[in-house]
């Protein structure tokens, strides 16, 4: 009745996880029962997003027919960070900040902990400010005390979830 459609379902690895890992979901053979029954005339697109494939359940990302095409979009390249910095970064000039040196130490990361790295820095520097500091001035120093903290307990898969992508998939 709705046709054509586009359902769009999203961080999709945290609903229909691998089967060993989610044990009791019972939405994950409702997906499927949906996905199979389609007919070849109706008109539904279904776009998945995840932030970890390699959690997704093999009957979804594995089966011909249900997946017809799989992208990708690793973590932004050096120019690209650059550019969120830089925008995340307009409403607080005047700064004192080295964003060649922030693009370094951010290889790896994804827009959203850009973001999220920007909005860090802005408490430490707020927080200098409280000590009566002077007016807000986001430095160097804000975002190497921020990355400290936010990387701080971010081995391995904790990593990605935060949107770091330090193992080596990153290219600049």
């Amino acid at each position: 009745m709705l046709q054509p459609s586009l359902v769009i379902l999203e961080d999709v690895d945290l609903v229909f996880a691998a089967r060993e890992i989610n044990l009791y979901s019972s939405v994950l053979g409702e997906l499927l029962d949906q996905m199979d029954g389609l007919r070849p005339y109706e008109d539904i697109g279904f776009i998945l997003t995840t932030n970890a494939i390699e959690r997704m359940e093999s009957a979804i990302k594995d089966r011909p027919g249900r997946i017809s095409q799989t992208v990708y979009f690793g973590a932004p390249s050096a120019v690209l960070r650059q550019r969120y910095l830089q925008h995340y970064l307009r409403s607080y000039e005047p700064f004192e900040i080295d964003v060649e040196e922030l693009v370094a130490l951010s290889k790896g990361a994804t827009q959203a902990f850009l973001k999220e790295w920007v909005h860090r820095a802005v408490q430490i520097a707020t927080e200098r400010l409280a000590s009566g500091a002077g007016p807000l001035t986001l430095r160097t120093g804000d975002f190497q005390d921020a990355i400290s903290e936010m990387k701080r307990y971010t081995p391995g898969t904790t990593g990605r979830i935060i949107g770091f992508h330090a193992d080596g998939l990153a290219t600049d």
